[in-house]
């Protein structure tokens, strides 16, 4: 039976080839199923779903402490299971760009959580305008709502956050 373990892998972007990190996946028989590497600042971060045979991701579970040790990596795994949760959902992207605030993302996850949408992703920069040398905001994000969401009023408050944020956003069924 497959089984699912979620890693969490934090290491400095001049000191570790992420290859190894995949070779010791492979090393174990497992498969790398979903991931994320991004950088930030001098440091990368790895988030991946990793699958195999129950046995298989038990070695596997055992060798990361080591591995993560040797390579002087932060490391946080958890089993997980696979997730379906989208079939009920509408998914939706969404694309900001403002002047800076400093609780933007903090007040945009309040009014989604009050929507009961479901933060699938999401990510921010923040960047300075060429002209001008503000720094502004852009996020970028993508979201699951309930499918018995009223779309025109969800889409009437989102637009009157956006008005009461003084945010240009452009929200969009997923393609």
């Amino acid at each position: 039976m497959k089984q699912f373990l979620l890693i969490t892998l934090v290491g400095d972007t001049k000191r570790t080839n992420v290859t190894l990190i995949t070779e010791l996946i492979q090393e174990y028989e497992c498969v790398i199923e979903q991931s994320h590497l991004t950088s930030i600042g001098n440091q990368w971060v790895l988030v991946g779903q990793i699958t195999g045979p129950w046995n298989h991701i038990a070695k596997l579970e055992n060798a990361l402490p080591p591995f993560a040790k040797e390579q002087h990596l932060s490391l946080n795994s958890r089993r997980s299971a696979e997730g379906n949760f989208e079939q009920d959902m509408l998914p939706y992207t969404l694309e900001i760009n403002a002047l800076r605030q400093e609780n933007l993302l903090h007040d945009l996850c309040v009014f989604f959580n009050s929507m009961e949408v479901v933060m699938r992703e999401f990510h921010t920069e923040t960047n300075h305008h060429l002209f001008s040398n503000h720094p502004f905001d852009v996020i970028s994000m993508k979201l699951y709502l309930p499918a018995d969401t009223q779309l025109s009023d969800f889409h009437e408050q989102f637009m009157a956050l956006c008005d009461e944020l003084n945010i240009d956003a452009a929200l969009e069924p997923e393609k």
